[in-house]
């Protein structure tokens, strides 16, 4: 199991269009993966859990992966978020 903290960079936080990307994403990898933000824990492949997370500009989103490939796979996930989203920003 790989953990970390990620910062949510983008100015409207985790909405609708940023969770559609971030469950594109983690619906692809082999690994289980798990969001909190605070007391909140949601499966990070659901677009539900995830909007439901509330997580705003500048809060911390704990991610956990579990699984096969879990380095790689928290990796891409992290970069994600550091990218606020967006598939191709610098």
């Amino acid at each position: 199991m790989q953990e970390r903290q990620v910062d949510v960079v983008n100015a409207k936080g985790l909405h609708l269009r940023a969770a559609s990307e971030l469950v594109k994403l983690t619906s692809s990898l082999p690994c289980k993966v798990s969001l909190s933000n605070g007391s909140i824990e949601v499966d990070g492949k659901s677009i539900l859990g995830v909007a439901a997370l509330g997580a705003a500009n500048g809060s911390q989103v704990h991610v956990r992966c579990d699984g096969e490939q879990e380095d790689e796979s928290l990796a891409k996930i992290a970069d994600l978020f550091a990218r606020g989203f967006y598939e191709d920003a610098p």
